[in-house]
């Protein structure tokens, strides 16, 4: 059976029944389809990584879509519901060089014209992980509500919001774009060898 086939007959199985597939990764469970809220359609989950440095496990990675996406182009298109869960896998995780690593992304994957768009939005973001730090088995949903923007949540509370959609796209554009933060973590996010 072709790889697409038997992920669309467990996604069609599990919505059928009721449960919910998961996927492991590094000891991380990420459920195969979740929901945002409840007038949300569901969102499935599009591809995952993990990021490792000298042999240890620093962050599980996992993007949500409602449809399989393998472009930044289509995600950029693709206006529903989406989640980027961020699972904390290292003892500690800099705040700093979270901040410094996204602010690089995001600075040569967008137009000076967005960045000077979205200053205020970018400080707000910049000022959640100084106000909540990051540890051992935090995790971090970073999602896009198409009528509100971004929703940042940490093990399952609402952190911060920021309106629009603007923010959200040169997000995915730093992760997604030519020069994403992470290649490997984009092409197995973007499963682009499916």
């Amino acid at each position: 059976m072709q790889p697409l086939c038997r992920y669309c007959l467990i996604v069609l199985i599990s919505i059928l029944t009721g449960q919910v597939v998961a996927k492991d990764m590094a000891g991380v469970t990420l459920k195969e389809v979740i929901r945002l809220s409840p007038e949300l359609d569901p969102i499935r989950l599009n591809g995952a990584s993990v990021k490792r440095r000298a042999g240890h496990d620093i962050y599980v990675g996992g993007l949500y879509l409602e449809k399989q996406i393998h472009s930044l182009d289509e995600l950029l298109a693709d206006k529903g519901p989406k989640r980027f869960l961020f699972y904390c896998k290292a003892s500690t995780f800099s705040p700093e060089t979270l901040i410094r690593n996204l602010d690089q992304g995001i600075t040569i994957n967008n137009s000076p014209e967005i960045i000077k768009s979205i200053e205020a939005d970018l400080k707000t973001f910049g000022d959640i992980w100084k106000a909540y730090p990051i540890h051992r088995d935090d995790e971090i949903w970073i999602d896009y509500i198409p009528s509100m923007g971004t929703r940042v949540s940490m093990n399952g509370t609402t952190i911060s919001e920021i309106k629009g959609s603007v923010f959200y796209e040169a997000f995915l554009r730093a992760w997604f774009g030519d020069y994403p933060v992470n290649p490997k973590f984009k092409k197995a996010m973007l499963n682009m060898d499916s």
